[in-house]
């Protein structure tokens, strides 16, 4: 993927598919390693990695909290035209998110930016019936978390 026309879907050679699977893979533990931290930094419980929630289909959440039937799904590339923004793409993340919610999840769909200014680990903190602390203060509109 050369990045010469954003957000236009072309065919790429299966050597040009390794690379940006690879490419996707690093951000996506890149985010989960910066995620994690986040977690322990506020003693929060770890998740599942790529935890299968269906009985049919071989769908896999990012990270997932089985006992409260809580996901996060991580998503990059939002502004390089990435799988997620691609029709084919997006067309099968929404399929995997409603069957998500019809067998009872709340899945939190979150960007590098949701975590950096810290907003996935509120709406994550909101969502855990068991948190009682306080939630980290946000950035105002435009900074990020210090």
């Amino acid at each position: 993927m050369d990045g010469k026309y954003p957000g236009v879907a072309y065919a790429m050679t299966p050597t040009q598919q390794q690379l940006a699977k690879a490419e996707r893979d690093a951000l996506k533990r890149k985010l989960r390693d910066q995620f994690r931290l986040q977690l322990k930094a506020y003693k929060l419980p770890m998740p599942i990695d790529e935890y299968q929630f269906h009985s049919n289909r071989k769908w896999a959440l990012d990270d997932a909290w089985p006992v409260y039937k809580i996901a996060i799904e991580y998503h990059g590339g939002i502004w390089t035209g990435g799988r997620h923004v691609r029709g084919g793409g997006f067309e099968n993340d929404r399929e995997k998110m409603n069957e998500a919610i019809i067998e009872g999840w709340r899945v939190l769909e979150v960007t590098a930016s949701h975590i950096n200014k810290l907003q996935a680990l509120c709406w994550l903190m909101r969502l855990l019936p068991d948190y009682v602390g306080e939630l980290p203060r946000l950035p105002r509109k435009g900074r990020r978390a210090a």
